[in-house]
């Protein structure tokens, strides 16, 4: 497998992933929302997203990392420019929090 493959590949698992988060965390604004009046839930969404938002920039720092080496290969200066960009999907329809 070419290393362009290889960073494809890791890249397709972790874009998922990330989009997971995404969602998750607007699952867990709604939620957080929906308990301002029980202090104890309150604190365990916002320890939840707290901690969700700081997994999140670790996955999303190696996919900029990633999407750098995919164009460094293909001589691109945008991912953009590539098959390879990614759209962040919603896979359960929860694109916002509130939804």
């Amino acid at each position: 497998m070419s290393e362009l493959e290889q960073l494809v590949d890791r890249k397709n698992k972790i874009n998922a992933e990330r989009d997971l988060c995404c969602e998750l965390g607007n699952a867990w604004l709604t939620r957080l929302h929906d308990n301002e009046d029980d202090s104890i839930k309150y604190d365990l969404y916002t320890r939840l997203i707290t901690d969700l938002e700081e997994y999140s920039q670790i996955v999303k720092s190696e996919v900029v990392d990633i999407n750098k080496r995919i164009c460094q290969i293909l001589n691109v200066e945008s991912i953009e420019d590539t098959e390879y960009a990614h759209i962040c999907q919603s896979k359960y329809g929860l694109e916002k929090p509130n939804d």
